[in-house]
């Protein structure tokens, strides 16, 4: 069955959304013009001066900077076909997806990335499967690794101008590529032109170890872009956990609870947590690596053949970003 497919091609591309260009340099300006609704933190408990503590900041991005991110996602979903009490059918598919993506800069407005080239070297899926027949679990198909749509290309990014200007995608000959590339670079390249959420919650502010904090909806929702299919976030807390240097930056290891659901005609939730690694003097995410349930709840058919599909299952996704800084004279 190819929905068990289709959902998990939907989650790859809302979380790695997640840290794709929203975890970027932003300019000062493009923050301080957009007013945030305060945050609730809530402070640790040790009030030794010994505490661990990090001050946050930004850094605009430059023509030619380079972000490379390795994503990475496996979720395992159980289906469960019911008309009435009557048991239709069952399966369990596992989908597995791996993808690496180059980013640089092509132009840049006020020190935000307004366009970009994304190439793909590796942009890879996944499928096993076993139906409500096979025994003990057993699978009933396991499919080699196919190349998505994406591997082995290169697509210029451009945002008209305005916050809300459209995302313009092309091949390097300036054509638009099929629907289905499309669709995915879209997804994927959606801050190109936006300011970075985190940055903007984060800069200027000094967090100790222990401290937690409730990201307001309306950022939550731009770090974690789900859209209509997914519904929208409903919960996006963090807690410093530790302060630490990695590849010779500073940063900060937040834990992360993310929930989020959709209550239309397709019925989703999604509660995952995990490490979010963000640099202090940049707010940019370098890691992170989220685990937890996925469900689903549709009504499928007509009026008169119409059953229930019922989904429950695991979802576990990482990305990890490298930054490479422009160098000008």
């Amino acid at each position: 069955m190819r929905f068990p497919l289709r959902i998990a091609a939907v989650v790859v591309v809302c979380v790695a959304c997640a840290i794709s260009l929203r975890s970027g340099a932003e300019s000062p300006e493009s923050a301080a013009s957009t007013q945030v609704k305060q945050a609730a933190f809530t402070h640790a408990s040790s009030d030794d001066a010994g505490t661990q503590s990090v001050r946050f900041g930004r850094q605009p991005s430059r023509l030619g900077d380079r972000i490379e991110q390795n994503v990475q996602l496996e979720m395992r979903m159980k289906l469960t076909m019911r008309r009435e009490s009557e048991l239709v059918g069952n399966n369990q598919t596992t989908v597995r997806t791996k993808q690496r993506r180059v980013i640089v800069a092509t132009a840049v407005e006020g020190g935000t990335i307004m366009a970009a080239r994304v190439q793909y070297p590796e942009a890879t899926k996944q499928a096993t499967a076993a139906d409500g027949a096979a025994k003990n679990g057993e699978v009933s198909a396991a499919y080699q690794p196919v190349a998505q749509p994406v591997q082995g290309k290169t697509y210029l990014c451009m945002r008209e101008p305005g916050e809300n200007g459209k995302l313009n995608v092309t091949d390097e000959t300036g054509n638009r590529p099929p629907t289905e590339e499309c669709d995915i670079v879209v997804a994927q390249m959606d801050m190109i032109g936006r300011s970075n959420p985190l940055a903007q919650f984060l800069a200027g502010r000094e967090v100790k170890v222990g401290e937690s904090f409730e990201l307001p909806k309306e950022l939550a929702s731009r770090v974690f872009n789900l859209g209509d299919k997914f519904g929208e976030v409903t919960h996006f807390e963090l807690t410093l956990r530790k302060v630490s240097v990695e590849n010779g930056a500073k940063c900060a290891e937040f834990l992360a609870n993310v929930e989020a659901a959709a209550n239309g005609a397709s019925q989703m939730r999604l509660q995952v947590e995990g490490p979010l690694v963000v640099q202090a003097d940049t707010c940019r995410a370098v890691r992170v690596d989220l685990d937890g349930p996925i469900g689903m709840s549709e009504t499928r058919g007509s009026y008169s053949t119409s059953y229930q599909v019922i989904g429950t299952g695991h979802l576990k996704t990482s990305v990890a970003a490298t930054y490479r800084e422009a160098q000008h004279d």
